[in-house]
């Protein structure tokens, strides 16, 4: 038996203002004027990246040929804390053609692994009360490591972690009640490709 459901949209505001309040060499800090349904305005502050430097994010879920999981331990400055990711960054004007292109520098950079073979998964919102950032996730198969060595930017503080597949639900579950933090993105594309 199937059912149909019927979505009554709902009304929105309107964005009929924007002034910028900081910008960075990546990031820059607006504020929205939302107009209501009702006339009512009000003042809504977003974060956004600077499109002259950056055309969107990539993260990557890179898996080895003996079937290893690659995740990364980064250092990231906002929650001053550690938290469990999948290798990610800026795909920038002028240093990548594409997203894929990005993809690569990423993995290469923050595992040592590369790979031939990798496909799109989805786009991910980063933090939409926030941010207008989406990140697009990637899979790499079969990669293959060709270096210890990661090459890090100045700020970046990273430590390269392999799972096997088979440990990997218990080993995110652990890390979850040993109170660490786990990007979310990591764990919807791991359901999009695993656990369908």
């Amino acid at each position: 038996m199937s059912v149909l459901i019927t979505i009554k949209y709902m009304k929105t505001p309107e964005i009929t203002g924007k002034s910028s309040l900081k910008a960075g060499k990546f990031l820059s800090l607006h504020q929205l004027t939302l107009t209501h349904p009702d006339g009512k305005e009000t003042p809504y502050e977003v974060v956004e990246r600077n499109a002259d430097k950056v055309f969107w994010i990539v993260s990557v879920l890179p898996i080895t040929e003996s079937g290893d999981i690659i995740m990364i331990r980064q250092y990231r400055a906002p929650l001053d804390r550690v938290q469990l990711e999948l290798p990610a960054g800026c795909a920038e004007k002028g240093k990548h053609a594409t997203l894929e292109d990005a993809v690569h520098a990423e993995l290469r950079e923050e595992t040592g692994y590369i790979c031939n073979d990798i496909s799109h998964i989805a786009e991910f919102s980063s933090s939409s009360g926030m941010t207008n950032e989406t990140v697009h996730g990637f899979i790499a198969r079969n990669c293959e490591r060709v270096s210890d060595v990661l090459v890090l930017d100045q700020d970046e503080y990273i430590e390269r972690i392999l799972v096997p597949m088979k440990n990997f639900q218990s080993y995110i579950f652990s890390e979850l009640a040993c109170g660490n933090i786990i990007e979310p993105k990591m764990l919807a594309m791991i359901y999009l490709v695993f656990w369908k």
